[in-house]
């Protein structure tokens, strides 16, 4: 597994709506080429939403195809209130299985990394 957690200068609330409609605000953001491909030499990466939760502001989904070195691959991705006024913990997790000598997906966190970024900056400029 692994796990990260990013303090974001925004609401969760911005922060949330953004993530829910980030083809829609940032449809450039997954082409960029500081960012895609998520996984080193693929041109596409099929997914599968597993969970959407408003409420608490979570989300999960499964790479089906396209993540190469890994024979499983799941993403999970929280957004709660930090006791700072008008920031956001996001809490990035990933489970999956390597295979042979693959590491840590620490590429794919440094991406997530950089697309919480930019949601922060959408907030801004919705």
């Amino acid at each position: 597994m692994s796990h990260t957690e990013v303090d974001l200068a925004a609401l969760p609330d911005a922060i949330w709506d953004v993530c829910k409609r980030a083809d829609e605000l940032l449809p450039n953001m997954y082409r960029n080429s500081s960012l895609h491909p998520v996984f080193l030499d693929v041109e596409e990466v099929s997914e599968r939403m597993d969970f959407v939760d408003d409420a608490n502001k979570t989300l999960g989904y499964t790479v089906l195809e396209g993540s190469p070195g890994y024979h499983y691959f799941n993403v999970g991705l929280k957004f709660s209130p930090k006791a700072t006024a008008g920031t956001t913990d996001a809490t990035w997790t990933a489970s999956y299985v390597p295979m042979a000598d693959m590491g840590p997906p620490e590429h794919v966190k440094d991406v997530y990394i950089k697309v919480l970024k930019a949601f922060v900056s959408a907030t801004k400029a919705n």
